[in-house]
């Protein structure tokens, strides 16, 4: 009894401790993906400042255009890296969402084994216990009909008994009634 209450402990907790790993595992990634966002995001707004200010130092020169240009390259430059960066940790937040859906169809899979044959053990056991039940009653109506079938029998012999006592009563009357009869004749 023991030990299948432990097999049937460690079947839920084992199951429960890899999910809160795994969960914590996934949560880790996706503040990752979001730190690695967050940052490139930073850095954008700041390559934007950097290019408006840069913007700003280039009316003061001779070749305003060329200047200007050269910034805005630099803040192209830094706008492709930061969506690479950007790029990625969603990626890595779509991996995380798929490993995610894959593990809750298992979780549903297994749920779902488990509950068919937890049906299947429940209507086995109601099975057997209707299968007992009915022998109990089978064996009261048994028990029953023994008893009645008994009581019958000591009703019919205490019937017997009292008709063999009528009649006695009759016959000692009739035995009676005739000498008191024969009396009255011999007296005449």
């Amino acid at each position: 009894m023991k030990s299948r209450f432990l097999a049937a402990f460690a079947v839920f907790l084992f199951p429960c401790c890899a999910t809160f790993a795994q969960d914590s595992a996934w949560e880790e990634r996706l503040q990752r993906a979001a730190a690695i966002k967050a940052e490139a995001a930073r850095q954008q707004r700041a390559a934007d400042s950097e290019f408006e200010r840069r913007k700003i130092a280039c009316q003061e020169k001779f070749l305003v255009n060329d200047c200007v240009n050269e910034a805005r390259a630099e803040q192209l430059r830094a706008r492709q890296v930061n969506q690479g960066l950007e790029r990625g940790a969603e990626e890595m937040e779509r991996q995380v969402k798929r490993e995610q859906l894959a593990a809750r169809k298992a979780q549903v899979a297994a749920d779902a084994e488990e509950k068919a044959r937890s049906l299947t053990q429940r209507e086995q056991d109601i099975a057997a216990r209707d299968q007992a039940d009915a022998a109990r009653r089978d064996a009261i109506a048994a028990r029953k009909a023994r008893q009645a079938e008994a009581g019958a029998r000591r009703s019919a012999e205490r019937e017997a008994a009292h008709q063999r006592k009528v009649e006695a009563h009759a016959r000692k009357l009739a035995e009676a009634k005739a000498k008191a009869a024969a009396r009255a004749a011999k007296q005449q």
